[in-house]
């Protein structure tokens, strides 16, 4: 299980249009689908429009797709298929086949599809990936194809709550996004079932989140509907997009009671809510009940403090606040039934202090061992920190760490004596790397199997703890970000990246 820190902000977006028509390709002879479908139609007449309105060589994140014809009312909704790429003529041959090829199945992308008085609507129940092309197919014709804007115009808030969009509530979605909204009170039209309700800023009723927003539906889903998508995006009340919306079916159904039941804190810690918080400097470590709730921890006005999360049952920090300050912070739960607790905490945070982590190891060079192996570690915090005192301890001893003084933000290589940092095979620090030279690191150097690793403070506390992980040659095992906590930090081996920003992909 995996744990970042989340700063979610929010925003709102826009409505429905439509424009830019292009005629399909005419098809004709039409063939039968293996599968047991109607043959084909021509689609001579058929056109093809964008909503919200665009050219359908720049199609925003999230879109519709309008189909026209005298043949529509014929047409097998499930049939559209969409596939991310353009397909060639021998996918095509596979692209309405019941069971997939596994190349093919993985690009195609969910849509819903339903009729309208003059034609139909296919909509991808998912964002499109931004600068990406995809083909919109019907049995084994290709319909159309769609190339999605590079821009992140409007911004995208990202569907955050309820579970799966399941839920027996009036309150039917929660989305955020990084756009502040303030004061939204939209009424909208969940398509294509007819729902109505508003959109309202904050996670629930009487919550003041800045950045999501909380649809309150109006009237009663049918139970299980798989009808329901919420409008294409928000606006104000002049009309002005605000933000797009991700795409999310929306359903009325049951959800397992599981009511956040508070958690008992330890000594270190305070009641935060229904879970546990330990106040450091300039961030909190939250530690949350198990049941599935969405979370919301607002600042007194004029304080930059907002956070958005659903945490599950595990830990996490919250960050960044302000220093050796003393400030409420308000804490809304909501849960998968709709229910909604709010209360209020003061917090009294210390001086800003040095964070020394662990952030990633090179176990297994390219190079000669244990000589090229290595273990980075970040001051992730807002002063300069003294390695005087501090070890780094594996399974066999510990590595005692010299008087060596670290400003904040920056990394430092803990090498063996006779570390080559002319990255002949491995590669070579990121210039102006502090490394610092110890006699050896463990007693035989790190293990290739993986062991775990601890780095202790001079007091004996444990700052930073990593993983045993197996290594590849060549392969670094870092951290996912500075803030991620220990149990939830680790990612798959990756490139190694000896004092520069972890790689973001395996």
């Amino acid at each position: 299980m995996r744990t970042s820190v989340h700063r979610l902000p929010i925003a709102i977006v826009a409505v429905l249009t439509t424009a830019c028509g292009q005629g399909l390709p005419s098809y004709s002879g039409g063939r039968a689908s293996p599968n047991g479908g109607a043959a084909d139609a021509s689609f001579a007449d058929a056109q093809i429009v964008a909503e919200p309105a665009a050219p359908l060589d720049a199609v925003p994140r999230v879109v519709r797709v309008h189909v026209t014809s005298s043949e529509a009312a014929a047409l097998e909704l499930t049939r559209f298929r969409l596939f991310e790429g353009e397909l060639n003529d021998a996918q095509l041959g596979y692209a309405d086949d019941t069971l997939l090829p596994e190349t093919l199945e993985e690009r195609m992308v969910p849509v819903l599809a339903w009729r309208t008085a003059g034609g139909l609507v296919v909509a991808p129940t998912q964002a499109l990936r931004g600068g990406a092309r995809y083909a919109l197919t019907y049995g084994k014709l290709r319909v159309a194809v769609l190339q999605v804007a590079g821009d992140e115009t409007p911004p995208l808030m990202s569907f955050v709550w309820p579970p799966e969009g399941r839920s027996p509530s009036g309150l039917l979605g929660v989305w955020c996004g990084d756009a502040a909204i303030a004061g939204l009170q939209m009424p909208a039209l969940l398509t294509p079932s007819g729902g109505t309700g508003l959109f309202r800023s904050g996670i629930a009723p009487g919550e003041s989140s800045s950045r999501c927003a909380h649809f309150e539906a109006a009237n009663t889903l049918a139970e299980e509907s798989p009808n329901s998508l919420p409008p294409l995006g928000l606006h104000d009340a002049d009309g002005t997009e605000l933000v797009a919306l991700e795409p999310q079916v929306l359903v009325r159904g049951l959800v397992e009671d599981r009511a956040a039941t508070p958690i008992a804190c330890t000594s270190a810690e305070t009641v935060f809510g229904s879970g546990c918080a330990r106040v450091e400097d300039d961030r909190l470590l939250l530690r949350t009940p198990e049941a599935e709730t969405l979370w919301s921890v607002q600042g007194p006005l004029g304080m930059a403090v907002e956070h958005v999360f659903s945490p599950s049952g595990r830990s996490l920090y919250l960050w960044p606040l302000p220093t050796d300050a003393s400030f409420p912070l308000t804490v809304t739960t909501l849960d998968a039934l709709g229910g909604v607790v709010s209360s209020s905490h003061w917090v009294r945070t210390k001086p800003p202090m040095p964070h020394m982590v662990i952030d990633e190891v090179l176990a297994n060079p390219v190079g000669a061992e244990p000589r090229q192996e290595w273990v980075e570690l970040v001051n992730d915090g807002l002063v300069a920190a003294s390695l005087g005192g501090m070890s780094i301890v594996a399974v066999d001893g510990g590595t005692p760490l010299p008087d060596v003084l670290v400003p904040p933000g920056a990394r430092v290589l803990i090498v063996n004596e006779g570390y080559d940092a002319t990255g002949k095979w491995d590669p070579a620090p990121a210039t102006d790397t502090l490394v610092v030279r110890v006699p050896k690191l463990g007693k035989d150097g790190l293990s290739n199997e993986g062991e775990p690793l601890e780095l202790v403070l001079a007091s004996g506390e444990v700052s930073s703890r990593f993983p045993a992980i197996k290594a590849k040659a060549g392969r670094s095992v870092y951290r996912l970000s500075v803030k991620s906590l220990d149990e939830f930090a680790m990612s798959a081996l990756g490139a190694s990246t000896p004092g520069a920003a972890n790689a973001s992909v395996p």
